[in-house]
């Protein structure tokens, strides 16, 4: 999401690209998805900018290609520290 908060990019896992806005970057490289029956885990290394550190909350969205989606859904909090990747 950009510092707008609107629009979304898109990257492959795994390709070295990254996705960046001013508070953190989001890096494919370490990116993996496994899934199990109904279960789908996905790890995404985050490095947060210094001046982002603090309480934060996890809010995920996730969409079919139907085009059917979760809404936004709040699962869970951390504390970025500005200075290590957090997954």
């Amino acid at each position: 999401m950009d510092d707008s908060g609107e629009g979304s990019k898109a990257a492959v896992l795994g390709s070295g690209a990254s996705i960046e806005n001013s508070q953190c970057t989001v890096l494919t490289q370490g990116a993996a998805v496994a899934g199990d029956g109904p279960d789908l885990s996905v790890t995404i290394p985050i490095r947060f900018k210094p001046a982002f550190a603090g309480e934060k909350k996890l809010v995920l969205f996730a969409e079919a290609a139907s085009g059917a989606n979760t809404d936004l859904v709040m699962k869970g909090e951390y504390e970025a520290d500005g200075a290590n990747a957090a997954k």
